[in-house]
């Protein structure tokens, strides 16, 4: 009989750690690591920018060293501010600015990335900051009663057949208008785009 050799044990996959290079300026090195992390284009640049406005805020709400209650604009790097300052920017920008709910996640995401991909520190607790409430969107759909007095309220087939062709087929209020065009233009249109209209809505 043949012996199986014992398969060798699996190694656990390794998390790849990046680290900027520290000769480069801090908004240079965010580029560098959401470049290595293939990150968008489009990414990079808000990305960027919400880091900008957080080292910014740090900057104009430093505390004063002489007697640490008041505050005095003076550059800090982000390596010095913590979660204090993080929870103070997002409620900032909840409370003062009034962003959307999408708009802080977005800052957030952003000031995450820089401490957890370019400065590699620990964050610590910040989830009890302000968060910008989402607005209550209410559905703009008319109710059958209202599509009828609408209906009968239209006069002439063609107006009417505008009016209910969005509705039948949950399209935009602008495509009637499209086709409505379109039919009037039939003259210098192709013949293979040309559409075959039933005789009882050209008539």
């Amino acid at each position: 009989m043949s012996r199986r050799r014992p398969r060798p044990p699996r190694e656990q996959p390794s998390t790849a750690v990046f680290v900027p290079n520290p000769k480069l300026k801090l908004l240079d090195q965010c580029r560098e690591a959401l470049r290595f992390w293939h990150y968008s284009y489009r990414t990079e640049q808000t990305y960027v920018d919400w880091i900008h406005r957080f080292i910014r805020f740090c900057r104009d709400h430093a505390p004063d060293p002489a007697d640490g209650t008041s505050t005095r604009r003076r550059w800090r790097h982000p390596r010095d501010c913590g979660e204090v300052e993080i929870k103070e920017f997002l409620s900032h920008l909840a409370s003062d600015r009034h962003v959307a709910a999408s708009t802080q996640n977005q800052a957030l995401n952003a000031v995450v990335f820089l401490y957890r991909e370019v400065l590699n520190g620990d964050l610590g607790e910040f989830s009890n900051f302000v968060r910008a409430t989402r607005p209550a969107r209410l559905p703009a759909v008319l109710t059958t009663e209202e599509c009828a007095k609408l209906f009968a309220s239209i006069r002439g087939r063609c107006p009417r057949l505008d009016a209910g062709r969005p509705v039948g087929a949950a399209t935009r209020s602008r495509v009637p208008q499209r086709l409505s065009i379109g039919l009037t233009s039939t003259a210098s249109m192709p013949a293979a785009r040309m559409a075959c209209i039933p005789r009882s809505v050209s008539s």
